[in-house]
């Protein structure tokens, strides 16, 4: 692998390894003893969800990691549509985060028992025990809704859930990506250090454009898939940028609305030698697509 990539590809290793730790610092603020009660019931719902798209987020980043440093470069394409999932991920984290307590409440238990009915519904009739054990997880979580929200009555048989259109309509589910994006303004106030890293190009448009360009390699796009038949440096070149950005979006964003910055010092260490290296990674990238590399 060229010296460059191998530079870009350790910070990527270097922003992940910061990611990772962030599940243990939510945990950390997740578990300080608050008042019982309801309360206490939401709370443990908030943590947990951020948790858990921390986890899917840094899961996916690891395997783009891997892929980077050992796959075929002719093979990169097939691994763009994984930038699109980071992409949703933080969307999708970034809409929850910015909800009311009640709203994150109401949320996040949809949510996990619109997963366990898909579950639940996977599951063969012969493998009762499975299925039971599923269906007494609903359960629970039907009654922590039932505790604190009227919509509890939506979620009452579990293989008969109001389809996706109804439940998105009623805020039951997270938004569109265009919505998070493009009709609100969340993004603006979770993104600034990010931004002026970028030097203010980071945009809620850019980000939603690039979402639909990777959604064209999702959905088989004859113009993504036929562009490139040898080369394949466009797709190096976003994997390597995308995965460190969308990494450094999703730090600031857990680091500031949730874990009260207890990873800044490592950000800006990582940002430091992100801009000592950024002008070669440009200019690597630039005289390679003119041919001269």
């Amino acid at each position: 692998m060229d010296q460059t990539i191998d530079k870009q590809v350790e910070l990527i290793k270097k922003i992940i390894i910061i990611g990772k730790k962030l599940p243990s610092n939510i945990d950390r603020i997740g578990n300080i003893p608050v008042a019982s009660g309801v309360h206490n019931i939401r709370r443990t719902i908030f943590f947990n969800i951020q948790k858990f798209y921390a986890e899917i987020f840094f899961s996916h980043a690891s395997f783009l990691l891997e892929k980077i440093r050992e796959e075929k470069k002719e093979n990169f394409i097939f691994f763009v549509p994984n930038l699109r999932t980071l992409l949703e991920v933080y969307a999708n984290l970034l809409h929850f985060l910015n909800q009311s307590d009640d709203k994150k409440a109401e949320l996040g238990e949809s949510i996990v028992l619109c997963q366990l009915s898909k579950n639940i519904c996977a599951i063969p009739s012969d493998k009762k025990s499975k299925h039971l054990e599923l269906k007494k997880q609903y359960s629970t979580h039907l009654d922590i809704l039932k505790s604190f929200s009227d919509n509890w009555k939506l979620f009452v048989d579990p293989q008969k859930l109001p389809n996706k259109k109804k439940l998105r309509k009623m805020e039951l589910i997270n938004p569109e990506v265009y919505t998070i994006f493009k009709k609100n303004n969340y993004f603006e106030n979770c993104s600034e250090y990010t931004n002026k890293v970028f030097d203010g190009k980071i945009t809620r448009d850019s980000l939603y454009n690039f979402y639909n360009n990777l959604s064209d390699y999702v959905h088989g796009s004859f113009l993504s898939y036929s562009k490139t038949s040898k080369s394949t440096i466009n797709e190096q070149y976003w994997l390597i940028g995308k995965v460190q950005l969308f990494s450094m979006l999703i730090i600031e964003l857990i680091n500031k609305k949730v874990i009260h910055n207890a990873r800044q010092a490592e950000l800006e260490n990582w940002v430091k030698e992100f801009q000592e290296q950024i002008t070669d990674f440009k200019y690597y990238w630039q005289n390679k697509k003119l041919g001269i590399i």
